[in-house]
């Protein structure tokens, strides 16, 4: 990985692989690595997305990270039921928290090099997620969002 300041997509995309599976989020409630995919869009830039299994509740946890060009890379991420219901956790953390929550999944929002801002992001994420979300992370619970697409209907 480059020393410098400016990272190409593939090595933050790198990074960010290493930090996530070496750092087994969510972990203690019984997930486990299923699967990576690296996407590319018009749209959205490159992004990575891997994905997380409870097998035991049917439940999939999809952390996506995107790559801009602005300084505003996030993540995005899902909670996968067995219908196949998706729950994206940035707008529920809103919605049923508080709007300024938005920050947390921005890299931008955090202190030192990519690699340390990548790993306080998942750290958070994954405390926020386990705090407010337990009872849909455990499976004992389905609460969904409701998603607004703003321009993008």
């Amino acid at each position: 990985m480059p020393t410098g300041n400016v990272l190409s997509d593939n090595d933050k995309l790198l990074a960010v692989r290493n930090a996530i599976i070496d750092g087994k989020p969510f972990s203690n409630m019984g997930y486990s690595f299923l699967n990576e995919k690296i996407e590319e869009s018009s749209v959205l830039g490159k992004s990575l997305s891997l994905s997380f299994e409870n097998k035991k509740i049917e439940r999939l946890i999809r952390i996506r990270f995107i790559t801009t060009t602005n300084n505003q890379d996030m993540f995005i991420v899902y909670v996968i039921g067995n219908d196949n219901k998706r729950n994206n956790v940035n707008q529920y953390l809103e919605s049923k928290v508080s709007t300024s929550l938005s920050n947390a999944f921005k890299l931008s929002s955090y202190q030192g090099d990519f690699s340390q801002r990548v790993s306080l992001a998942i750290i958070n994420l994954e405390k926020m997620m386990q705090k407010y979300m337990h009872d849909i992370l455990s499976g004992k619970n389905w609460r969904g969002t409701v998603v607004d697409w703003g321009p993008y209907k």
